[in-house]
């Protein structure tokens, strides 16, 4: 401190003697004077080219000294703790930025900074690499927006960045300096003005997935090869071999008829191989569509377990569905739930040697749990953490016939996923077995919701249109009352059926419940979804003057289309009065 006001220790306390009574209102001065320079100072960026400024501030905080002093206070410890504490402070402060400008320029993510209008605040070298260009420089003459491949994507990930937040994951497509273009997934935040908060630009990181989709596109044609170029011989094959051991092509011995009882065994399993590899590919792929439907779990559960009979006969050992058998309904895929069943029905067969099988349906308050239990040889404790892998013959070593491919249970678990349910086992060696999974329950409507939210972020990111059909009973309480509820459900159903049926494309989805039929048209255009409304209303009209004795009541139908009608799944629902009710 001495150093700086150019004074020594002696004449500061001689000064503070001197000034110790009677000073006060100089000293309140000083003190006015040192809070006014340190607010000033706090704002400043200590340039160390300032001397004056130097020179003032340690003229100030001496006489700040002098007059606490006098006073017989040690105050003056408070401005040199706040003068040290702002030093360290940005010592702090520039090692941090020291620390992200090297993270900034080694790292391997591409990272970015973009305006609003699409030209580039800063990038970093990964960033300048992975499109080709020469330098920074070179890149930052580019207005981002012109290169995408489709500058729509750019509207629409906006679009998102401004409905959520954020995105995550944003798979765009943008092109390199050399015209090549690259798929690329974006993580983005926007950037904020701080003084008045409005949107200035954005920045985040990108991930290059070029390679990755290639192999995906790959891997989706060898699925369809396998689907067409093996499966239809086989087919034909199977069919040949069945003719002859039937004898339809002639008399056979009983040694042929082994042969070919033999080769028709192997052919099914070669069949089932290729069907397991395919489901698994298409689940892995997110290309599996599930079509809800409301069955009742138990007549599901009990046509499984029947088709196993003659096996468990054959094997000597038991198969029943426990409980009362009453129905349980659910709002789900039913060609998906029998698959499941019986891939764990199979398993418990082919590994239980005595004792029997148990096939249980409960209801929960938010699920349905269903359980298959047998009394076979077990799983050892440390085989079950890896039980649901791909390719996993757990436990199979020791036991004779079918290995299978290790590919079931894997199917088993994806095909629980999808519907958001969850599966899980218990098991010991010698104890048996028992698979447990759950179906959350779900009403119509709420499932609808799901697929219109899914339905217009694809549209979004592929710019396709979209439109939604919903086709509401006029007066549906009167229609409860004259068919009942257990009735009117009962004809719901029925109608979405055949209202299903009328739908020529995959992607198409059919709905119904107690107030109507509702109707999601995924890369239909509002003007091809009028004429698709004219055919269903239609039929809707012929269904209930069949079902209702006296004047049917009348159907309402609402149309809206993506992007006319709204931008968001919410937007578009309440554009054709969506009711979410149960």
């Amino acid at each position: 401190m001495s150093r700086t006001s150019g004074k020594g220790p002696g004449y500061l306390s001689d000064t503070a003697r001197r000034l110790k009574h009677g000073v006060t209102v100089l000293s309140i001065l000083c003190v006015l004077a040192s809070l006014t320079l340190l607010y000033y100072a706090h704002r400043s960026t200590f340039d160390p080219r300032y001397e004056i400024w130097e020179i003032y501030m340690g003229y100030f905080i001496v006489l700040s000294v002098i007059m606490f002093t006098a006073l017989g206070h040690k105050s003056y410890l408070v401005i040199e703790h706040e003068f040290t504490e702002r030093r360290r402070a940005e010592e702090i402060l520039r090692k941090s930025e020291e620390k992200y400008r090297s993270f900034f320029i080694t790292t391997r993510d591409c990272i970015y900074m973009v305006e609003k209008n699409g030209r580039w605040i800063d990038v970093n070298q990964s960033f300048v690499r992975l499109f080709g260009y020469d330098s920074k420089e070179d890149l930052m003459r580019v207005n981002m927006q012109d290169m995408y491949v489709d500058v729509n994507q750019r509207w629409t990930h906006l679009s998102h960045i401004e409905k959520y937040g954020y995105s995550e994951n944003y798979e765009v497509e943008l092109m390199r300096k050399d015209g090549r273009p690259l798929t690329v997934l974006v993580n983005s935040v926007p950037i904020h003005d701080g003084a008045k908060g409005t949107v200035i630009g954005y920045q985040g990181t990108l991930k290059d997935v070029t390679e990755e989709r290639r192999a995906q596109r790959l891997r989706d044609e060898f699925i369809s090869t396998v689907s067409h170029e093996l499966r239809t011989p086989i087919t034909s094959i199977r069919e040949g071999v069945s003719q002859v051991l039937e004898g339809i092509l002639g008399p056979t011995t009983p040694e042929q008829r082994e042969f070919l009882s033999m080769s028709l065994e192997d052919i099914d399993r070669l069949r089932r191989i290729i069907d397991n590899l395919l489901d698994i590919s298409k689940i892995e792929a997110g290309r599996v569509d599930v079509k809800r439907e409301w069955v009742d779990l138990m007549e599901l559960a009990k046509g499984a377990a029947a088709t196993f009979e003659a096996r468990c006969r054959k094997k000597g050992i038991g198969i029943r569905v426990l409980g009362d058998l009453r129905p349980v309904r659910a709002y789900v895929d039913q060609d998906k739930v029998v698959q499941v069943f019986s891939n764990l029905i199979g398993n418990a067969v082919k590994f239980t040697e005595r004792g029997g099988i148990e096939i249980g349906i409960e209801e929960k308050n938010a699920a349905v749990e269903c359980s298959v239990k047998d009394t076979g040889k077990g799983i050892d404790q440390e085989e079950l953490p890896r039980l649901f892998d791909k390719f996993q013959q757990v436990g199979r070593a020791q036991v004779a016939g079918e290995k299978g491919s290790g590919l079931g249970l894997s199917i088993v678990k994806g095909l629980v996923e999808l519907h958001r349910g969850h599966i899980s086992v218990e098991s010991a060696l010698g104890t048996g077995t028992k698979f447990t999974f759950t179906l959350p329950r779900v009403t119509a409507r709420e499932w609808f919701k799901e697929c219109v939210a899914g339905g217009v972020e694809e549209s979004v990111q592929k710019g396709d249109p979209l439109s939604l059909l919903v086709f509401n009973f006029s007066n549906s309480q009167e229609l409860e009352r004259e068919l009942g509820l257990h009735r009117l459900s009962e004809f719901s159903r029925r109608l979405e059926r055949e209202v299903s049926q009328t739908l020529r494309r995959s992607g198409d989805i059919a709905v119904g419940d107690e107030q109507g039929i509702l109707v999601m048209l995924p890369q239909t255009p509002r003007e091809d979804a009028r004429k698709v409304s004219r055919r269903i209303q239609g039929l809707i009209d012929h269904a209930l003057s069949r079902e209702v004795s006296k004047d049917a009541p009348g159907v309402v139908c609402q149309v809206a289309a993506y992007p006319g009608d709204g931008s968001t799944a919410e937007e578009l629902l309440h554009a054709v009065q969506f009711s979410g009710g149960k």
